[in-house]
């Protein structure tokens, strides 16, 4: 699966078990490629210069752990769009036995990311602030003329025609709300600000930072941290993501159902007992791994 900057260039790990080599021959080396993807805008003679990317091998030798790290720096383009090594490690230093893992990791280009809306803040307005009272920690202190002008959901409650008790006041209670943690409301600003989200790898705080966001109908946000999960996305994570994301229709939840239904629905089978667990609190989620049962018993062919 790709990986990379929402609407930019990503990339994607290829690996060669047998090496490259067209004749059918299997090759004593296994060989590790990185190859660049261009976002769907992109000219058709696109370059991405001066990548710097590394591929990196792990493997166990009893209780020791081995690693092999190769670096190289490439100009992708159309004309060469991957690089790497035919022969990055020969089998014979790898036991049968041995798991290998391997990484890809490049240092792309930052996208350059419109702030869509941000020039209809009116800096002629006198400044005002909404306090948000969090469970957590300390109020926090946001523009309201930011608020209001990057998000319909806090237009709507801060206008000059609104019932809302905060638009008197000037304050959000989020203080019996356990998603209002203070890096989750921060988050949410710093991409009214920037139009930008960094997960940091860390999933239950891009999933916090998801519900929020569709509660304040900050659809682009969404797609964002969507598209960070997609990247942290697994089979130890599978279930837990799908269960957040259930019903959603989305990019996330098509990617948590491809890695369910692979190879026969091996992940079910390992992951029986958390299965129950969320499934007793989500019935949702119930359904739709009936419906993925269903879709693919039809589509297996009958003899």
């Amino acid at each position: 699966m790709p990986a990379g900057p929402d609407k930019s260039f990503m990339v994607r790990l290829k690996v060669f078990p047998w090496g490259t080599n067209n004749s059918g021959d299997h090759c004593p080396y296994l060989g590790a490629f990185l190859e660049m993807l261009p976002p769907q805008h992109a000219d058709v003679d696109w370059s991405c210069e001066e990548i710097t990317f590394s591929i990196k091998l792990q493997h166990h030798d009893g209780n020791q752990l081995h690693t092999v790290h190769k670096e190289d720096t490439h100009t992708f383009s159309g004309l060469a769009i991957d690089r790497g090594w035919r022969r990055f490690l020969p089998w014979s230093s790898i036991s049968e036995q041995n798991e290998i893992r391997v990484e890809g990791e490049a240092c792309l280009p930052v996208p350059k990311v419109p702030v869509h809306s941000i020039h209809s803040l009116d800096l002629t307005q006198e400044p005002a602030f909404v306090k948000f009272l969090l469970p957590d920690s300390p109020p926090i202190y946001c523009d309201k003329r930011l608020l209001t002008a990057r998000s319909e959901y806090f237009a709507e409650m801060f206008s000059s025609q609104s019932t809302w008790k905060e638009a008197r006041i000037n304050e959000v209670d989020m203080r019996s709300d356990p998603e209002a943690k203070v890096r989750s409301i921060s988050a949410i600003y710093f991409f009214l600000v920037s139009d930008t989200f960094h997960a940091q790898d860390d999933m239950q705080h891009a999933l916090s930072v998801r519900r929020l966001a569709d509660r304040f109908c900050l659809t682009s946000l969404v797609d964002k941290v969507d598209c960070e999960l997609r990247n942290m996305l697994c089979t130890e994570n599978a279930l837990d993501m799908l269960s957040q994301v259930a019903g959603t229709g989305g990019v996330l939840e098509q990617a948590c159902h491809a890695l369910i239904k692979a190879n026969n629905f091996e992940l079910l089978e390992k992951k029986l007992e958390q299965l129950d667990i969320i499934a007793q609190s989500n019935p949702i989620l119930v359904r739709q791994l009936f419906r993925l049962f269903v879709a693919a018993r039809k589509e297996t062919p009958r003899h």
